[in-house]
């Protein structure tokens, strides 16, 4: 491995040998997609330790995450959250009873219902429905609250009844907003119709949802503004926009053309041309 000319020989495989069915990523190929060349492969010293856990520099990949995604999503710079499970595990913990079998775990602690929550929260986005309507005073915005999961219908069924018997709201600005009234018997994707109103297009918005989760947790996205929400879903454009409306206004289907009616041996009624004899 060592005509490979990178590092990543390594990283991996010093006991049971040459690795197979990798593919050598090159430095140059790395900065050309993401700056990433100095930062990969290359092992770091803690203390008297030289860690190569998968060849990461960072020992804890969290940061290098998060400095990866804001160049690959640049104008979404912060995940709707984190979850590191760790690097790897020590040989002696390999030959150790497991867990189940030795006790149970009665609730949850602070920090894993945390994380339950986000996950949660972070399946519901809002949508404008069309670009906002200013009165001269305030914006009026329309949406939908919808639930990124691709759900079979048992899915469905079991995130309905959760939002129902919790008595799930989504709070808007603070305001609260049942997310569901009854089960419905159709099983249709999750949607949810909201309407807020903002003074300015920066002004921060707030969107959460309460019951199915153990406190507040904000929406995927959330807080944001009313200027992103319209830029992210290319709500305005002097070509077009994304819903197919003219700077937020119905566009009026053209006028369907009337239909000239046509005797049987072919002249048209009310027509101007003579019939030509040939």
């Amino acid at each position: 491995m060592s005509s490979f000319g990178c590092s990543i020989k390594d990283h991996f495989d010093y006991v049971v040998g040459t690795s197979t069915g990798y593919d050598v990523e090159r430095a140059r190929q790395a900065q050309d997609d993401v700056i990433v060349g100095q930062a990969y492969f290359l092992p770091v010293s803690i203390g008297s330790m030289l860690v190569q856990d998968g060849g990461i520099k960072h020992n804890m990949p969290a940061k290098l995450a998060t400095w990866d995604i804001k160049y690959l999503w640049p104008d979404r710079p912060d995940p709707d959250f984190l979850l590191s499970l760790g690097t790897g595990t020590m040989l002696e913990t390999l030959s150790s009873p497991r867990i189940q079998s030795e006790q149970t775990v009665s609730g949850r602690n602070a920090a894993v219902t945390a994380v339950v929550d986000y996950m949660i929260s972070s399946m519901f986005y809002f949508e404008l429905d069309s670009l906002p309507r200013f009165d001269g005073r305030r914006y009026s915005c329309e949406g939908f609250v919808y639930c990124r999961l691709d759900l079979p219908r048992d899915g469905l069924y079991y995130l309905y009844y959760q939002l129902a018997t919790t008595s799930s709201h989504f709070y808007i600005q603070g305001n609260p907003v049942r997310c569901v009234k009854s089960i419905p018997q159709d099983y249709l994707p999750f949607r949810r119709r909201i309407n807020f109103t903002v003074n300015k297009r920066d002004e921060v918005i707030g969107m959460s949802i309460r019951g199915i989760t153990s406190k507040p947790r904000e929406l995927s996205g959330y807080p944001t503004t009313l200027d992103k929400l319209i830029s992210h879903q290319r709500l305005e454009g002097p070509f077009g926009t994304i819903d197919h409306s003219e700077l937020g206004l119905e566009r009026p289907l053209p006028a369907i053309p009337y239909k000239r009616v046509r005797f049987a041996h072919g002249n048209e009624l009310g027509s101007r041309k003579r019939a030509r004899i040939l």
